[in-house]
Formats: structure tokens, sequence, C-alpha cells
């Protein structure tokens, strides 16, 4: 079976279903070994004394379960190499007076332990009483359902990272030794006082492999530290967005022929902030700016409002800045139209 018929047949299923027939439906895409199952380590069955239910005597109430998305999950399994029994705990099951088992939080997870071969998972078990209908039963289980999913505050991209840092993930310790050496703070994973806290830390981290070479680290160390000059120290914050478009600028100007020092543009910023006293805030540099585009944007209010009357030759030289920024002729207009 091709994959996208395997979803699509999974996505029609309706009311309650047997988790047995998904996990069929799935083990039944072609190449499903090879292109999945090789890949990652084998599962270690969990152990007799743990209190697991198997597989074949669950089901799911698809009316109030999330859609399954089952490129997402092979996904996990695929970037993790296994599936981790520590994080995927136990899952949430309840016995409706027909005898049957039927998972209100887990769904996800049980499909992911079916996937690499397991046939039982450890549960949190209740029971409905006798005298309640099915549709009595389901709606206690949606209850729990929403309560479990719909009032838990969503992990931040900056507490999952605070998370991984501890966790010594390598990708979360490179970024933590950029965020030190530019002395900007996530979650209070940097201790040094004079840090300032970064906002927006998911496009920090979208854009890291980009930014993360010892020349544009540079930037990003001279971006923070004409921030942290010019904005007040009392709130110690500093804009993800105006954070690289400045470090984007800076990177831009040192390619034009008449390449202003940082001591020039530091001067010329700190002028502009403040100047009749208006006190501008790093925000008033972020718009307009485009999707997909937002670095250089910022890079370019940036020239515009700030760099242009520091560059000669009849605005040439702006203009090269500009170009080098790589925006098209339908962005370019776009832009105009913003303003």
């Amino acid at each position: 079976m091709k994959q996208k018929d395997a979803f699509a047949k999974i996505n029609s299923l309706k009311g309650i279903v047997k988790l047995s027939k998904i996990i069929d439906i799935i083990r039944q895409i072609d190449n499903f070994q090879q292109d999945t199952l090789d890949k990652i380590e084998n599962a270690i069955p969990y152990e007799d004394g743990e209190q697991c239910t198997k597989f074949d005597d669950l089901y799911v109430d698809l009316t109030y379960q999330r859609k399954l998305k089952i490129q997402a999950l092979f996904n996990i399994l695929l970037e993790d190499k296994q599936f981790n029994k520590d994080a995927a705990g136990h899952i949430d099951i309840a016995r409706r007076p027909d005898g049957r088992w039927f998972v209100w939080d887990g769904f996800h997870r049980v499909i992911l332990a079916a996937i690499v071969g397991l046939d039982r998972i450890p549960t949190s078990q209740l029971t409905h009483p006798k005298n309640l209908q099915d549709e009595e039963c389901r709606e206690k289980e949606a209850g729990l359902f929403a309560i479990r999913n719909g009032k838990q505050k969503a992990v931040s991209p900056g507490e999952l990272f605070k998370a991984e840092f501890v966790n010594n993930n390598p990708t979360a310790l490179e970024i933590h030794k950029t965020l030190v050496r530019t002395k900007l703070n996530v979650e209070g994973t940097n201790e040094d006082d004079d840090s300032w806290d970064l906002g927006g830390f998911a496009l920090f981290k979208k854009h890291f492999e980009d930014i993360s070479s010892e020349s544009k680290i540079q930037y990003l160390i001279d971006s923070s530290n004409i921030i942290r000059k010019i904005w007040d120290k009392k709130t110690k914050n500093v804009s993800v967005f105006f954070l690289l478009g400045l470090a984007k600028a800076l990177e831009v100007n040192s390619t034009i022929t008449s390449s202003l020092a940082i001591s020039e543009i530091t001067n010329a910023l700190n002028k502009d902030v403040n100047i009749k006293k208006i006190n501008k805030n790093q925000k008033d540099f972020i718009q307009p700016r485009l999707h997909g585009k937002s670095i250089e944007c910022v890079a370019k209010n940036i020239g515009r409002k700030v760099l242009f009357d520091l560059y000669n030759n009849n605005g040439q030289e702006f203009a090269d800045f500009v170009s080098e920024l790589n925006f098209t002729e339908e962005e370019t207009e776009t832009l105009e139209t913003m303003g």
C-alpha cells in the first residue's frame, strides 16, 4: 500500500476503532521496514512486572481524539533513532461497562510504541461505573482529555532549549556557547549577570545554522554590544528581530567599498534612537518586514533609517547595501507598498 493511501485510509476512520486496525494499516505501507524500522534501534520489550496493557485489548474513540499525524510520528522516530520508553511514560486508559479499554490520553505514544514493534505499554487505568452508557463514558473521557491537554501550558521554544541544554544536547550546547559569547540569556541558562534576555528564541534557533560560523558570530557579538550600549539597562531585553537584523546589516556593511566603522554605526544609531528625546524602541526598526525575509527586512530598515546618510556616492553605496540583501523585484515592490 502506498504511504499516501495508508494515511488517507487512517484519516478516514471515524468513531470507535480498535487500535490494532490502525497498526495493521501502518504495517502495510510499502517499504515500511526499509524506510522506517531499519533506521531505528530495536525496542526492548517492557518487563513483566510493569502494569502493561496489550495493544490488542485497546480501542480509541476518534470522536474526541486529535487527528493522527503518522508522518510526524515517523519523523520523531527517525530523528531520535529509537522509541524512548522513559519519555513515553504510561498512557491513560478507561474501561467501559462492556469491558473494552479505551485510550483517552497517549494515543500518539501508543502508536509510536506499536510502530517499533512493541505489543504492550504501561497504563494508568480507571473504570467507568457500570450504569454508564457509551455516550456518557465518551463524555467523561473527552472531559479528562480536555483537562489534560487543553489546560496545560505549552512548552515554549526557550523552555525546550533549557531542557535540551541540561540534557547536554549537542545543538543546545553549541547555541549556549554563542549565547554566552554574545551576553544573551534564554530561560536563565546564562549565569552572567551582564547578560540580557533574548526574546523570540524560536527565530534565533531557526537561523542558528546560518549564523553560527565564526565570522558571523562576531557580527552577533557586535550587534549585541551595540544594543547594550544604546538601550536602557534596566529592561535588559533584546529583540531577536533587531539583534539578527542589525547583525545582518553589519555583515552587509562590511562588503561595501567604503564600509563604516562599528563606532560610526553605533553613534548614528544612538543619535537616531534618542533624537529629540523620542527614545525609540528596538521594535521601531523591525517594520515593515516580509515573512521569510524578516532578518533582511530589518537590516534594510536599519540601513535606510541609520546608515543612508553616512554613505556617500549619491546613494550608490546604499543601493549596493540593499542589493546584497537579495530581495526579488516582487519583494521590493511589496516593501515599498508597506512603507
